[in-house]
């Protein structure tokens, strides 16, 4: 059994140096990140030189030259992030709108606001018609109670519509929508709903 020196002098040979594959394995990251670093050095001069070539260029050029960064810089993104980043690249222009541009940008606000809100979870019922069913219930209500009172089966047509009509009156004033725009006719029609 052997004994170890203390403060590692006396380490043997194994713990002391890598193993020859394990060695081999770190010299090939150290290359890759080496070749890596100096294609990104590459690319990024060849960038720079790119741009100051198409700087001078016609401008027809330059355009189409900007417009290609642009899309491969945003090449990874979604389809709807990369038609923003191409509705910014254009917004950014230098050249005065056109009655037209600005109609086609404000169309395209418009969409994009219907977007920002977002799918409607259902929709408030319309008052007029929330206000028949209102009146629809409460002239069943009476109607029971005025048939309990008074022993018949059935009401007259007058006194029906007399009914309907003080039923709108009460749930037009309770729920403040307009006594005309209650149907009188469809509050008969489900009230009399078999």
């Amino acid at each position: 059994m052997r004994r170890k020196a203390p403060n590692g002098s006396g380490q043997s040979r194994a713990t002391a140096e890598p193993s020859a594959p394990r060695q081999a394995l770190d010299t090939a990251k150290l290359e890759t990140f080496r070749s890596a670093l100096k294609r990104a050095r590459s690319n990024k001069s060849i960038s720079k030189y790119a741009d100051q070539a198409f700087a001078t260029k016609d401008p027809v050029v330059k355009a189409a030259y900007d417009e290609l960064k642009m899309r491969l810089a945003n090449a990874w993104k979604s389809e709807f992030q990369q038609a923003l980043a191409q509705a910014d690249f254009y917004l950014g222009s230098k050249k005065p709108i056109t009655r037209e541009d600005r109609q086609a940008l404000e169309n395209f606000i418009k969409k994009m606001k219907k977007l920002l809100k977002g799918r409607p979870h259902g929709g408030e019922r319309r008052p007029p018609a929330a206000a028949e069913r209102a009146a629809v219930y409460l002239a069943r209500e009476r109607l029971k109670f005025l048939r309990e009172t008074s022993g018949r089966k059935r009401i007259s047509k007058e006194s029906g519509s007399k009914l309907i009509a003080e039923t709108i009156e009460a749930v037009s004033f309770q729920l403040g929508v307009p006594s005309k725009k209650i149907s009188p006719e469809n509050v008969a029609r489900l009230l009399y709903k078999k």
